[in-house]
């Protein structure tokens, strides 16, 4: 048996991914009821959809999964600087990551997006990181940092947003506010209850921090102008919207979506609320299932760049630039 595979057996996981069993079985019972209500709208509306469909400008449904395409690498470069965020207790394991390497595990695992659970995605890069040499601890400390900015960058950005279109007297500006707090607070108190109670060996650098924290905001920027123009390509529906609130429904949307415990990606919680804080001339079944549209986009993206950055990493003769610490 190779080295990696028994590096890989014994892999002990981030303490966070034992999950209580009864999220664990209120997610498996949301996922089919969400896709299920999502197909059922769908339907029900069909005609409508049918008519809109039709009638969207192909240019911008393409320019959408290109957009799409992009957050994946910048991605790679906020990982990269996560990773360096807790210094191992050795330099090998410190020089072992490189952009290059953490962006083709991102793009290798691409697929591993779609599996039921919608966590398998983080689960493969991060065995494919401790096959390398990458400490628990150190991984740990990275499935924390992702995911609170994850879940924080568009809640705050979103937020902020649907303040200035809602108010603070509207239950959803109200909401927002509160989230916008909640979330600024956890992007300061997590790399302290990292340091505090996950390093024991190393010392949390905030300098790689915060140029993570606003490589992620352009990343999010990025996918928030994917999704205005993917509503774009629908002239019917987006007459009295402004792009900056579109912007600003998708980032609040897809937060609340992450922070929704019990929906895989966010599945069915993200196009209902984006529905409720979008005002325009549709129900908000047939609204919803529009919005369900953005995730087959995002879908081609991640098939089209999984398909053309493989072969560009073999064409480069790409071979990993990690070697793993004696």
């Amino acid at each position: 048996m190779s080295s990696r595979s028994c590096s890989t057996k014994s892999i002990q996981l981030p303490f966070l991914f034992s999950a209580s069993s009864w999220i664990t079985w209120v997610k498996r019972l949301f996922t089919p009821l969400a896709l299920g209500f999502l197909l059922y709208v769908g339907w029900q509306s069909w005609d409508l959809l049918a008519n809109i469909f039709a009638t969207a400008q192909l240019s911008y449904l393409l320019l959408t999964i290109a957009l799409l395409m992009i957050p994946h690498l910048i991605l790679a470069l906020a990982t990269t600087l996560l990773l360096k965020t807790s210094a191992p207790a050795t330099i090998s394991t410190a020089t072992t990551v490189s952009y290059s390497m953490v962006l083709y595990t991102i793009i290798n695992r691409l697929p591993a997006r779609y599996l039921p659970g919608g966590i398998w995605h983080t689960v493969g890069r991060l065995l494919d990181f401790h096959t390398y040499g990458i400490t628990t601890a150190h991984l740990t400390a990275l499935f924390l940092l992702e995911h609170i900015l994850s879940a924080a960058i568009p809640l705050i950005l979103g937020g902020i947003i649907v303040v200035h279109f809602h108010g603070l007297t509207d239950q959803w500006g109200a909401i927002a506010i509160l989230l916008v707090i909640g979330s600024s607070l956890g992007i300061i108190i997590t790399p302290v209850i990292i340091q505090r109670y996950i390093l024991i060996f190393s010392t949390f650098q905030w300098r790689f921090y915060l140029p993570a924290i606003i490589i992620d905001l352009f990343m999010w920027s990025l996918l928030a102008l994917a999704f205005t123009c993917y509503f774009k390509a629908f002239t019917l529906t987006t007459l009295d919207l402004s792009q900056l609130e579109i912007a600003g429904v998708y980032l609040f949307s897809w937060g609340i979506g992450i922070i929704a415990l019990f929906a895989p990606q966010g599945i069915g919680v993200f196009e209902v609320v984006a529905s409720h804080l979008l005002s325009v001339s549709l129900s908000l079944g047939t609204l919803a299932a529009l919005i369900a549209g953005f995730r087959i986009m995002a879908l081609l993206a991640d098939l089209s760049l999984w398909a053309i950055g493989l072969k560009v990493f073999i064409l480069l003769g790409f071979r990993n630039q990690v070697v793993p610490p004696n």
